[in-house]
């Protein structure tokens, strides 16, 4: 229930800022504020304790009380954030009537003020007295101590009777006792998982052998670690199966070992064993495992510190013992062992499993199966077979003809039918367990549509401006924002969408449609967002909060509905997120600097001419993309001083020396936005002169983590001069049409240590400067353009952490040296772009001894090559993906020669 906190994370900050001075608050109003934020902070403690409980679990006052709190935090929020922009405007130099004497301007500025203090003053005394009721509320309904309501495991330490209403059958247990006959898919994963566990028992076969499974909730873990346990306990002297839950006893974990491994053993004295403390049971585990080779499955994991107490209890004896872990955390599963991600079912399993839960077998019956439905609902399910199970259970007994009927109007969240409130429950489990301020943020992802891939940073910023992200000393706020995406992709709560096949570059995500039903359940229960999606009587709704417009009717907005925009657009003062990108806008209203709080402004690749002087009056401005035609007008680059991104497409309108000086000036005040951590430029400028402004600039911004630039340069002379250098912090260098004559000196790892992902122009490549490149620590992802034929040796560290690599015209060769190292031992992807003619001149490229490689993509320029020359190569890219070890996919592409960035295929 975190979403009951509404604006509180903002709002007492927000407080806060009245106290200063600038403000000129009476004594007594201040008094108040003091009042109002001591009682708050004690509100928000609560409100977080009752965030850690379930909706279903607390009680109906309590969750009145919640909604009521949260409902009044956006009502202050609101009143706070118009008294500021009112007064920021009247002190705001360029809203003065410069026309008159400063003492009559003066005169005319005191009146309004008096007139807003006065009604800040009857807001903060109205506001008292909701947050007393709330107060009085709060102690009447005993709020503090609500964690009592949450539902608990039996307690084998205290044999008091608890409370029927509180107990809840774990869900996964059907899972530990499901009929073979329903483990459709799982022999291939068992199979794999027990070939990984036996793997190296020739050399280490008296080693302790650890795999931890990791995938989302719902995937089958459980299934799959009992299907591997029933496979293999026989082949070891002792075994045990135990789950570890979200808040484990751990010494209920420990005792559900010993009890299993030596079931007659304590079976006479569990009294005794029962009173045992955690370092008594580890200490008995010890023993019973000292001298027995034993397997345990440890089931659903949940952080690291429980893996490392259960850990201290497994014996290294030397007898080829096995362990299994099952988590949905990627560094839980990490620090476990050797890790396994689980995978959706194929469709062909998905089909079967489908099929033989609403027939009770196999068999599919063909008959009247001519319409795609099935089709439609298995992919919806997306291979997750609690989704799966969950649809065959709604659709089993149904006449055919109402399939579509519930494939349209399906709800995961019925909790009307079991095996969809079991499914839904096991997801709960994920959700709750993630601290307050993920969950806030998880929650808000019910903005998107279904299907949806979501842009990360646009997400990030939207968090930002939502208030959900908080500053830390050091630390800025969109670096904050990407470790919580991280760590919602480590929890397996959202799915990573790649940037163009790059492994490294993680840009965007997706929901699984169980999950997105789950949130928008919970979002609804709590008016959260509000979905408009074209039905009229949605739109009388009030109170609303947040609003996602989902319709797939909806295109482009025309510039008659961006001229109604307009009119309205400055009014929204309370407007901290401007997303244009994709509508036909042509250009901002002149006001657009009234929005004081826009933190966001995303414009992107639209018809926009140019940015408005007035844009320079967003001082909370952090992130600006838009695309412009016209030239920016002196000066306003330059005072977006507060810009973390700056993402900016420049197609200057201009002609000649005009064009050339407008570039000039636009170049030479990026230098003054300090605070950039990502500059995107792409310019259709063309002059040698602007490559000088530009270097200048960049060597003033000191915090850039991600450099991208589109100018056509036609040298390199200043980039490749002495002392020049870039940020320390750059993550990510894509200088495409830069034509550098050799590698620069400062690409390298003392100066550019955090480098993961790199795109350059380089005429002459050498072997020396391949070894340079491999140096760089961090680097994953490789671009290169070349006319070189250098040679890639494995050993002394190089390129240990390249993932993706690609090469244009540069045919490298991969060499092992004496040592016979492993050349890019992590390498998965490997592009190539090669002529026929250099491909028939040159030497064995020796991909073979890319030992990791699992992708190969080939694009073939065919220009004045023969039919059967061609026929030759591709026959040869073949049998060397063939004969590799790894066997790699292969694609290839055969293009003529390309013609103005385009290619003609064969």
């Amino acid at each position: 229930m975190d979403f009951a906190t509404g604006a509180m994370g903002t709002l007492i900050p927000k407080l806060g800022m009245l106290l200063k001075e600038q403000y000129d608050l009476q004594k007594s109003v201040k008094g108040s504020i003091n009042f109002l934020i001591a009682e708050l902070e004690s509100i928000q403690a609560s409100l977080q304790k009752v965030s850690c409980v379930p909706a279903d679990q607390l009680d109906r006052s309590i969750v009145l009380w919640a909604r009521y709190v949260r409902e009044m935090s956006y009502d202050i929020e609101d009143s706070l954030d118009s008294f500021l922009v009112c007064v920021e405007g009247n002190n705001n130099p360029a809203a003065k009537v410069r026309s008159i004497s400063r003492f009559i301007d003066r005169i005319l500025k005191l009146l309004p003020n008096a007139m807003i203090h006065r009604k800040l003053a009857l807001d903060i005394r109205d506001i008292m007295g909701h947050v007393k009721e709330v107060k009085e509320r709060h102690d009447r309904y005993n709020i503090g101590s609500c964690q009592q309501l949450v539902a608990r495991r039996y307690d084998f330490d205290n044999f008091a009777a608890i409370p029927t209403t509180t107990i809840s059958v774990d869900p996964r247990l059907e899972a530990l006792y499901r009929k073979e006959i329903e483990l459709v898919g799982v022999c291939e994963t068992r199979d794999e998982l027990i070939n990984m566990l036996k793997s190296g028992d020739d050399m280490f076969k008296k080693k302790l052998k650890v795999i931890s499974v990791v995938g989302i909730g719902g995937l089958g873990k459980t299934t799959i670690a009992k299907a591997v346990y029933d496979q293999l306990k026989a082949d070891f002297e002792c075994c045990a199966f135990v789950s570890v839950g979200r808040n484990p006893d751990l010494k209920k974990v420990l005792r559900d070992i010993l009890l299993q491994l030596d079931k007659e053993l304590y079976k006479e004295d569990i009294q005794n064993l029962m009173i045992r403390d955690e370092k008594q049971l580890i200490d008995l585990l010890m023993e019973s495992l000292g001298k027995r080779r034993y397997f345990i499955v440890i089931d659903d994991l949940w952080d690291v510190p429980t893996w490392k107490i259960i850990k201290l209890a497994l014996v290294e004896n030397n007898l080829g013992s096995k362990l299994v872990a099952t988590t949905r955390i990627f560094d839980v599963a990490k620090e476990a062992g050797e890790v396994y991600k689980l995978d959706a079912l194929s469709y062909y399993n998905s089909k079967k499993l489908f099929y033989t839960r609403i027939f009770g077998g196999e068999q599919i019956c063909q008959d009247n199966l001519v319409d795609d439905v099935p089709d439609r609902i298995l992919r919806k399910c997306g291979g997750i077979p609690l989704a799966i199970i969950t649809m065959a259970s709604l659709l089993a007994g149904k006449q055919r003809e109402e399939w579509l009927n519930v494939q349209s109007s399906i709800r995961f969240s019925d909790k009307d039918n079991q095996q969809v409130a079991n499914t839904m429950g096991i997801l709960a489990y994920s959700y709750y367990d993630m601290p307050f301020h993920l969950r806030i943020c998880f929650l808000y992802l019910s903005v998107f549509p279904e299907d949806y891939v979501i842009d990360k940073d646009r997400l990030i910023w939207m968090w930002i401006a939502e208030g959900f992200i908080h500053r830390e000393q050091g630390v800025c706020l969109f670096e904050l924002g990407e470790r919580y995406f991280n760590e919602l992709l480590n929890r397996s709560m959202i799915q990573p969408v790649a940037q163009d096949g790059e492994l490294n570059i993680i840009d965007g995500c997706r929901l699984h449609d169980m999950v997105l039903e789950m949130i928008l359940s919970l979002s609804r229960q709590e008016n959260f967002v509000t979905i408009f999606d074209n039905e009229q009587d949605r739109l009388a709704q009030i109170n609303v909060r947040r609003v996602s417009l989902q319709s797939r009717t909806i295109g482009c907005i025309t510039h008659a509905q961006m001229d109604v925009t307009h009119e309205h657009l400055t009014d929204l003062i309370h407007l901290r997120y401007l997303g244009l990108k994709g509508t036909c806008i042509g250009e901002l209203p002149k006001k657009i600097g009234a929005l004081k709080f826009l933190q966001t402004l995303d414009l992107g690749i639209t018809q926009l001419q140019e940015l408005p002087w007035s844009i320079v009056l967003l001082a909370q401005l952090l992130c600006l993309r838009a695309t412009v035609t016209k030239a920016i007008a002196p000066g306003i680059i330059k005072k977006l001083t507060s810009l973390e991104e700056f993402q900016i497409v420049y197609l200057s309108s201009s002609k000649g020396s005009e064009s050339v000086s407008e570039c000039k000036q636009f170049l030479t005040e990026l230098g003054s936005l300090r605070e950039l951590r990502v500059l995107h430029i792409n310019i259709n400028v063309r002059h040698e002169s602007l490559e000088e402004d530009l270097m200048e600039s960049l060597t003033n911004l000191r915090k850039l983590c991600s450099l991208h630039i589109q100018l056509f340069f036609q040298g390199s002379r200043c980039w490749e001069a002495p002392g020049f250098v870039l940020s320390r912090h750059l993550q990510l260098l894509r200088l495409p049409y830069i034509n550098f004559r050799s590698l620069p000196t400062w690409i390298s790892s003392s100066l550019l240590p955090s480098l993961c992902t790199l795109e350059l122009s380089v005429k002459y490549l050498h072997s020396d400067d391949m070894r340079m490149l491999g140096s760089l620590p961090e680097l994953c992802s490789l671009k290169l353009f070349s006319m070189s034929h250098p040679v890639v040796y494995g050993g002394d560290g190089y390129f240990q952490k390249l993932r993706f690599l690609s090469l244009d015209h540069l045919l490298a060769r991969f060499k092992k040296d004496k040592s016979g190292a492993p050349i890019m031992p992590s390498l998965e992807s490997l592009h190539l772009e090669v002529s026929v003619r250099e491909w028939m001149e040159s030497t064995a490229m020796g991909l073979e001894n890319i030992l990791s490689l699992e992708n190969l993509s080939f694009r073939i320029l065919a220009t004045s090559a023969t039919p059967r020359e061609v026929e030759e190569m591709e026959a040869a890219l073949r049998h060397a993906a063939a004969a590799h070890p790894n066997h790699p996919t292969l694609q290839i592409q055969m293009v003529n020669r390309v013609i103005m960035g385009a290619c003609v295929p064969v």
